[in-house]
């Protein structure tokens, strides 16, 4: 798989450098959380003192850590399936994806990659909106591929696209989660996803309705609970399915079960890469699930230091508090993968 350019051109940025001194103090891996601080009214806060802030790691407190307050841009990256079960829905992905960019803050970095069979650099990293816009108005322009890549995808833009960069950054991985044609195993993918320490949401949508006409299954009601004529009977989401002589029924159980489990790997994305997971039942659903991560990257501190411990490729939980009165924590990320 190769990076297949379009739109924008390649800009060289220069990493963050907020947080060196930590790293010349003591050898070892930094640990970067993200966390919200509320007041009474729910409103985020601007500023706060490091003096204030506690971080608790298995009950220990943590005496050396650093603070980036949100005046340092919190940039964004997404990866955006364009195989043939969501290319129908491409002026809906184009629509919302603008409004959410959009509705972020003028300084925010922003990168934009597709893929199917290949991964397309629709716009790299860059704080032009114009250049953003003109990426996302050209998604789904192509002829889709047949395939969807999903680990390598993922292995791709992690590896060279957030490679020594800043602390601040954000990857939304929006897919059905039905893996097709990877090189890389699940289960690296995932190891891929916790070693990188980025913050990653998952959003997946239904492409059965895509699937049952793909497998010939349009002529079986899939809301019904009445198990059909000829089948082997099993029950798979109220759905009576099987691989018994009834053709219309099998294709239903392939879809059933290909959703079931591409279900299963974005959560599992999601939980490694510490952030949430979202379902967009209805195409409607996508600009709440958008405004629901945009509310987590907005206002956030980030908080970095280095853990004692030794990496055991464990999740390692991390409260933070504060003593500062009437101001709640919100913690979007909880802890961390100790690689």
């Amino acid at each position: 798989m190769q990076w297949k350019f379009r739109s924008c051109h390649l800009f060289l940025i220069c990493l963050l450098t907020a947080a060196p001194t930590l790293a010349q103090q003591k050898s070892g891996k930094i640990v970067t959380l993200h966390v919200q601080f509320l007041d009474e009214a729910g409103n985020r806060l601007t500023s706060i003192q490091p003096e204030e802030i506690q971080v608790l790691e298995g009950g220990v407190l943590q005496e050396d850590f650093q603070v980036i307050g949100p005046e340092t841009p919190f940039d964004v990256g997404l990866l955006l399936d364009v195989s043939p079960s969501a290319h129908q829905n491409v002026d809906a992905i184009r629509r919302d994806t603008h409004a959410f960019f959009e509705a972020l803050p003028f300084q925010t970095e922003a990168l934009i990659l597709t893929f199917d069979q290949e991964v397309y650099v629709d716009c790299d990293w860059t704080t032009d909106r114009k250049k953003v816009e003109e990426a996302i108005f050209e998604i789904g322009l192509h002829k889709p591929g047949n395939k969807s890549k999903i680990f390598d995808a993922l292995d791709l833009t992690l590896d060279l696209k957030y490679v020594e960069r800043g602390p601040r950054h954000a990857l939304i991985l929006f897919s059905d989660g039905m893996e097709i044609g990877s090189k890389l195993s699940e289960k690296k993918a995932v190891e891929q996803v916790r070693k990188a320490g980025i913050v990653t949401f998952t959003i997946q949508y239904d492409s059965r309705p895509y699937y049952r006409r793909l497998y010939g299954a349009g002529r079986h009601d899939p809301r019904t609970s009445t198990e059909p004529p000829g089948s082997g009977g099993r029950n798979v989401g109220g759905v009576y399915v099987g691989s018994g002589r009834n053709e219309r029924d099998f294709a239903e159980y392939k879809v059933q079960t290909k959703y079931k489990n591409a279900t299963k790997r974005m959560k599992a994305l999601g939980e490694a890469g510490r952030g949430d997971y979202f379902l967009m039942v209805n195409w409607s659903d996508l600009p709440d699930i958008y405004g629901r991560i945009l509310d987590q990257v907005q206002g956030v501190f980030t908080i970095r230091y280095i853990p004692q411990q030794k990496p055991d490729r464990r999740f390692h939980s991390v409260r933070i508090a504060t003593s500062r009165p009437d101001v709640t924590v919100r913690q979007i990320t909880k802890g961390y993968w100790a690689y």
